[in-house]
């Protein structure tokens, strides 16, 4: 296959089968002993894709069979998995626009208040996850999020006239061409969106995107007959370890985190569809991108100078402390409890009684892991979809 017609069938592999074609062409492309790379595939400057894969290509040469799979996929991943383009409708009754971290200072004391909420009510999380905009009504933010091409709008929480802006989201909406959807609505928030619509929209739970509420002491102490497994794990971690470190998250520990999450995610291309985890790895580099400006914290779990696990997160309520990435080594015994541990026990120090640790999007490897910790509450997220006329 010719270098730019394989370039193309990357970028044209946008199908239910994604993560198994990206690791089929890998393996066609760096491992078949007809397929011969050319010096110099692409020139780096090209404005296309293939110009942007030429160190892929480079750094192939050198590699087992696993690594060079592993690179190419984590290469890949954001040109198979592009956020699609924010839908745009010309004028529309609610001016939105991309989320900026100078937004923090008016939405973060909003969120903030968003009492009994879920994660996604949280500056941070608005700035790094799918495409997030904002509008002001009455100097209060509301939001539209784009996620896979699929509009939807929060909530409106802290709004100063709640039928008002609700008949505004329904103007917005319907410029736009798209059914009102709103999500992450309390129990209350449904009947009170009920009463003042009856019968005009359907609710649905999103058992996805509940989010795991645990009391920070008993993540930090592991107490009880229900987390035996976890406190063996941290034991059996700590005997075979003793020098292990933990150390805070802090700016000249970033390379190190960003350099540990890219080979996880190269992993675990290997294994699962890269769509699971595209979204994340996006968010993921954003918070190591703007670390200190959005008031993130974290740990470093460290074994004979090698990080081993890392966690960070940034306080989403005034009791609430969200954990919004956690990464840990799979080959050995012990660094995920560890790090949950640790972590918990650095936030107990702080007023923060409960620990988000967000949803399990899906998964059924991060659903069981989050089970498993015995969460205090499983935070029910409601959609809400306004039927046709």
């Amino acid at each position: 296959m010719a270098a730019s017609a394989f370039v193309c069938s990357l970028l044209r592999a946008r199908t239910a089968r994604q993560g198994r074609t990206i690791r089929t062409l890998a393996d066609r492309a760096v491992f078949s002993p007809t397929y011969a790379l050319p010096e110099k595939m692409i020139s780096p400057s090209s404005p296309s894709a293939g110009g942007e894969l030429c160190e892929a290509f480079s750094c192939i040469a050198e590699r087992s069979r696993e690594a060079a799979a592993c690179y190419f996929a984590g290469s890949m991943v954001k040109y198979l998995y592009p956020i699609p383009k924010f839908y745009e409708s010309g004028e529309t009754m609610l001016d939105f626009r991309p989320i900026c971290l100078e937004d923090r200072a008016w939405i973060e004391p909003v969120m903030q208040a968003a009492a009994g909420h879920g994660s996604e009510f949280s500056f941070v999380n608005l700035y790094l996850w799918g495409d997030q905009r904002v509008a002001s009504v009455d100097g209060t933010p509301v939001f539209l999020s784009n996620f896979s091409g699929s509009l939807t709008y929060p909530w409106p929480v802290g709004c100063r006239d709640l039928p008002g802006t609700l008949e505004l989201l329904r103007q917005d909406a319907c410029e736009r061409g798209i059914p009102l959807r709103l999500f992450g609505l309390l129990p209350e928030e449904r009947d009170r969106l009920e009463a003042l619509y009856p019968g005009r929209f359907r609710f649905h739970s999103v058992r996805d995107s509940a989010d795991y509420v645990y009391e920070t002491e008993q993540l930090a102490q592991l107490h009880g007959k229900k987390l035996q497994a976890k406190r063996n794990h941290c034991n059996r971690f700590e005997a075979a370890y003793p020098d292990y470190r933990v150390l805070p998250l802090t700016a000249d520990q970033l390379p190190r985190c960003r350099a540990f999450t890219d080979e996880w995610y190269r992993l675990h291309f290997l294994e699962n569809d890269p769509a699971d985890y595209a979204l994340e790895q996006r968010a993921i580099g954003l918070a190591f991108d703007h670390f200190d400006a959005l008031g993130m914290t974290g740990l470093v779990l460290e074994v004979e100078g090698e990080v081993v696990a890392f966690a960070m997160g940034n306080p989403i309520r005034p009791d609430v402390f969200d954990v919004n990435f956690e990464k840990a080594r799979a080959d050995m015994n012990g660094p995920y409890p560890m790090i949950n541990r640790e972590f918990a026990r650095r936030i107990a120090e702080t007023p923060y009684r409960f620990l988000n640790r967000e949803d399990d999007m899906g998964l059924e490897g991060l659903r069981r892991a989050k089970e498993s910790y015995i969460p205090d509450l499983l935070l029910e997220k409601l959609l809400a979809e306004e039927l046709p006329a």
